[in-house]
């Protein structure tokens, strides 16, 4: 789905009006549910990455604040950043990579195929990674407690 194409133009509404007829309670969880609807219909491995992210900033910040020693508190934010940033590495230089690899082999006249990726950037990735690196860094310097339940 493309923020230029009719079909965003039906979703957009529909998600609006669910938002505001949806008890306050649960409008989380309606906001939610339309974010993965959308990641899904652009390219549902995206949904993947989203997930991902999701749940090892759960896991680690949780696993952060319950941690008794300093040094492995900082191995969890230091893990926990690495694997944040790792999807967004991935999509901003895989293709270029690939793509001296491939001239690097062809000038050795070594013919080997390496999967191709024209690349179509997750919306919103580098924007929610870096949220999720700020919360988990506020987790750790105890300026925010971690969410309890995953929500």
């Amino acid at each position: 789905m493309n923020f230029t194409s009719f079909n965003f133009l039906i979703y957009f509404p529909f998600v609006t009006i669910a938002y505001w007829i949806t008890p306050a309670k649960y409008r989380w969880m309606a906001l939610l549910l339309a974010n993965y609807f959308f990641y899904i219909n652009v390219k549902p491995i995206f949904a993947i990455f989203l997930a991902g992210v999701t749940f090892s900033t759960y896991l680690f910040a949780r696993m952060i604040d319950e941690s008794k020693f300093e040094d492995k508190k900082r191995s969890y934010l230091i893990i926990s950043i690495v694997l944040l940033l790792t999807p967004m590495f991935f999509f901003r230089y895989f293709t270029v990579l690939n793509q001296d690899i491939l001239q690097l082999l062809k000038e050795m006249h070594i013919r080997w195929s390496l999967p191709e990726i024209n690349q179509l950037f997750p919306v919103g990735l580098s924007f929610y990674t870096i949220m999720a690196i700020g919360y988990i860094v506020d987790v750790y310097n105890k300026k925010l407690k971690p969410e309890k339940k995953i929500r």
